[in-house]
This record gives structure tokens, C-alpha cells and sequence, in this order.
């Protein structure tokens, strides 16, 4: 496939926090392409793999370390330790003050801006900003699918017939589902079809 120089007409602005197929999924939308389409064109080794983030700013417009500060799962992003703590003690305030923080990130995740997601749980947004950038990313799970709607689809989608890879390509593209491929074979294979490799 030949690969697309410069970048793509319109840029798409990245949240605090969001993770980076969500991220290529709103690029590829905006600029009317298909997300299967773009993750081939920014994973070099495999189609189906995780997008290269200087690639993948090259195409957005956007400088690849910006996009690995504003991405939560940004491959080479680089993680501070919080301060160990002094005392165990599960204090009331500090619990509340988690609860608050974790509510804000969702909100982040959802698109609201940092000072308004700050501002509505009664936090200052350096410490929202702190608490988005020290957080571990979340994998896509290489085992099953847990969804049973989910996993109806692909039955659905392999008992048309379809390869393991048509699958990834319809599930990621017409159902905005971000699986693995690796997931999609297991879970196939479990089912009793034999993995493809297409």
C-alpha cells in the first residue's frame, strides 16, 4: 500500500487523557476516511497494529510530543512516580478528593475541556493535569471479547464467511469497537472456526 505524504486536510485537536484509537478514530471521521484505513497508514509493521505516534502526528498536524503528553496509552510516553506516602491512613477528604479526580478524568475522556471538568469537581486543574498524566494506560485486552453483543457480531461476520481480518476492518471501521486482531483470533478460535491470517 502506498503510504500518504503530508497531513491530512483537517486537524483534529486531541483531549487530555484520551487514548490514541479513540484519537485516530475522531481524525479518521473528521477527514472521511475509514479507521482501518488510517491505523494502516500510521502502523508500519502490520495494519493491524498500534499506531505509530510520529506518524500519526505527521498526518494530524500536530507535534508528536504534544500528542504523546495529550494521549494516555501514547507509545514512548514516559510515566512520574507520585511521591510515596507518608501515613496509610484512609482519610475521608482524600477519598472524596480520589473519587473527585477519577469523576474529572471521565469527564476529560468524554471531550469537556480541562478547567471545566476541573471546575465541576471542585479541583484545580494542575492537579487534574497531574493525576491525567500519572495514570498507567489502559491495554485493549488480547483475550475475548466480554460483550455479548460484541461477540454476536463476529460470529455473525464469520459465519458470512469473512476473515479474521475483514472482521477487525468492520468491527473497528461500521461498529467503532476497538478490539485486537489477536482477540478477534481467539475468540474465533475458541468458537470452533480455525484463525486466519489475512
Amino acid at each position: 500500500m502506498a503510504k500518504f505524504q503530508g497531513q491530512l486536510p483537517i486537524r483534529v485537536r486531541p483531549y487530555l487523557g484520551e487514548e490514541t484509537d479513540h484519537y485516530l478514530h475522531r481524525l479518521a471521521r473528521a477527514n472521511h476516511l475509514k479507521p482501518s484505513y488510517l491505523n494502516s497508514l500510521t502502523s508500519p509493521k502490520s495494519r493491524h497494529g498500534k499506531p505509530n505516534i510520529t506518524l500519526l502526528a505527521q498526518l494530524a498536524g500536530r507535534p508528536a510530543a504534544g500528542l504523546r503528553r495529550a494521549l494516555v496509552d501514547a507509545p514512548g510516553k514516559t510515566y512520574t512516580q507520585p511521591p510515596a506516602e507518608q501515613s496509610a491512613t484512609t482519610d475521608v477528604a482524600d477519598f472524596r478528593r480520589g473519587v473527585s479526580l477519577l469523576l474529572a478524568t471521565v469527564n476529560l475522556r468524554e471531550g469537556a475541556p480541562l478547567r471545566l471538568a476541573a471546575q465541576r469537581h471542585g479541583l484545580h486543574p494542575k492537579a487534574l493535569l497531574q493525576a491525567v498524566q500519572q495514570q498507567e494506560p489502559r491495554r485493549l485486552s488480547r483475550s475475548v471479547p466480554r460483550s455479548e453483543a460484541t461477540r454476536r457480531l463476529i460470529r455473525g461476520m464469520a459465519s458470512d464467511g469473512l476473515s479474521t481480518s475483514e472482521i477487525w476492518d468492520r468491527m473497528i471501521d461500521d461498529h467503532d469497537t476497538p478490539l485486537t486482531y489477536a482477540s478477534i483470533n481467539t475468540f474465533l478460535s475458541r468458537a470452533g472456526r480455525p484463525t486466519t491470517r489475512r
